[in-house]
């Protein structure tokens, strides 16, 4: 009986696993808002981009949220989204990706995702500057070479949505450096783009 159970307990453990899937691309870097410098770490894992329909699902909700300021639609269609990823701080909880696109066109890396809950909530002690906006998810873009990647967020820019339906931060160039980042996917993980 007790290998029976073992057997069990191990092939759900493996389905659940595998259900959750594998990193395409993770991105390590250093906060510049954390208290204290052992606190700085900050670690991207994304495991795929969003489909179109999914990705359009998310920039009506947008619409709708600018239309009437209700974040509740935006919240509800960004929970139902599959997860695409995680950003973690050196803390031990972190943030849930459900808005996941990259620029296939860019020559540099060019990323947008939606986070959710909002950034510097989960662990608030950690921050020099809480978030305190009351919005249950944050807008983060990444731009530059694998080996040197800044990554700005909703927190200090406003989002915008493009002509070509895509979310981004409004003033990329003029928003506050939230952390830097450098590519630190596994080589065995590395995809051709």
């Amino acid at each position: 009986m007790k290998k029976l159970y073992f057997l069990l307990s191990a092939i759900l453990l493996a389905g659940s696993m595998t259900a959750q899937g594998e990193a395409i691309f993770t991105l390590k870097g250093t906060a510049m808002d954390t208290r204290y410098a052992g606190q700085s770490e900050l670690r991207l894992s994304v495991m795929g981009w969003n489909e179109p329909e999914q990705q359009q699902a998310v920039v009506q909700a947008w619409r709708q949220f600018q239309a009437d300021g209700n974040t509740g639609t935006l919240a509800s269609v960004l929970e139902a989204q599959p997860t695409k990823g995680y950003l973690f701080p050196s803390a031990a909880t972190g943030y849930s990706i459900k808005y996941a696109w990259q620029d296939p066109n860019a020559r540099d890396k060019r990323m947008v995702f939606m986070v959710t809950p909002g950034l510097k909530t989960r662990n608030p002690y950690m921050w020099k500057h809480p978030n305190e906006q009351a919005k249950e998810f944050s807008l983060i873009e990444i731009r530059g070479s694998e080996l040197d990647m800044d990554m700005k967020s909703s927190l200090e820019a406003p989002v915008e949505l493009t002509d070509g339906d895509i979310l981004q931060l409004k003033d990329f160039e003029a928003a506050e450096l939230f952390a830097s980042m450098a590519d630190n996917t596994p080589y065995y993980l590395k995809q051709d783009s």
